[in-house]
């Protein structure tokens, strides 16, 4: 039932543009390889502006590389220091392309 209620939320979200984009530009760090399945996972930002002025947001589209990818955030935590934050968020990656998503094991979890 998490994984629907995550593909509806996603759809929902990416329907009315909804959604926190990023890049390393933004200090990206963390496993930013686009997951071949869905995946939990966390990663850690530096553009606090963003997270404040989209707060509404819980969807985020990552641009690494080669590509971008989705990542559905079911926590977040912004760190704010003398005039320098960054925003820990935890949840769920899925792929760009989700066609045949649930043909296999869909759940994943990272090894870090």
């Amino acid at each position: 039932m998490f994984v629907q209620y995550m593909m509806l939320m996603g759809i929902f979200e990416g329907f009315w543009d909804i959604l926190i984009e990023l890049s390393k530009e933004d200090g990206v760090e963390g496993n930013l390889s686009q997951p071949n399945g869905i995946r939990r996972g966390s990663f850690i930002h530096k553009n606090i502006g963003k997270e404040i002025v989209n707060k509404e947001a819980w969807m985020y589209k990552i641009h690494d590389d080669k590509d971008s990818f989705y990542f559905l955030a079911n926590k977040r935590t912004i760190h704010i220091e003398k005039n320098k934050g960054k925003s820990e968020v935890y949840g769920v990656a899925y792929p760009k392309e989700d066609i045949g998503l649930f043909e296999k094991e869909i759940v994943t979890e990272s090894n870090d």
